[in-house]
């Protein structure tokens, strides 16, 4: 080997050791987001950490959810979904290397309204108007339309 693929093996091999050596020493939350009542997963349902919101991750389709490289100390967590109350829970991890389940139970949220007033009007004169006419009647007719007159 020559020296100069020695010193830059040497290297690689150094700055290697120290990326997984960080990456070993992160602490991660885990979890599910599920429905209060039937304890199913809440698909796409948002999960993170209130005082870093660059710490967070989206439901699976089982409603799973990891939230890697935190470092030890007490963190509020958060989940939302529409539709659901969002829930807080806050958790201490202890230790760099320390993996901790925190599942969280959504209640829905629901409002009920009072009445729904639903509108619609028919334009008439228009040729597609005249077609529904003529196909829906109980006789053979020839409809025209005020638009086409």
């Amino acid at each position: 080997m020559s020296p100069i693929f020695k010193q830059h093996y040497f290297a690689f091999v150094l700055v290697a050791m120290l990326l997984f050596s960080t990456v070993a020493k992160s602490a991660s939350i885990k979890g599910f987001v599920l429905d209060s009542k039937n304890k199913e997963g809440l698909i796409g349902a948002t999960v993170f950490n209130k005082d870093n919101i660059k710490i967070s991750d989206i439901a699976a389709l089982n409603g799973t959810y990891l939230l890697k490289n935190i470092s030890p100390g007490t963190y509020t967590i958060k989940a939302q979904y529409i539709g659901y109350i969002a829930q807080e829970k806050t958790i201490t991890i202890k230790e760099n290397n320390e993996s901790v389940r925190l599942d969280f139970f959504m209640e829905a949220d629901a409002v009920q309204l009072n009445a729904a007033v639903v509108e619609a009007s028919v334009d008439k004169q228009s040729d597609s108007y005249s077609r529904d006419l003529e196909k829906n009647s109980n006789n053979i007719m020839n409809v025209m339309s005020a638009k086409t007159i």
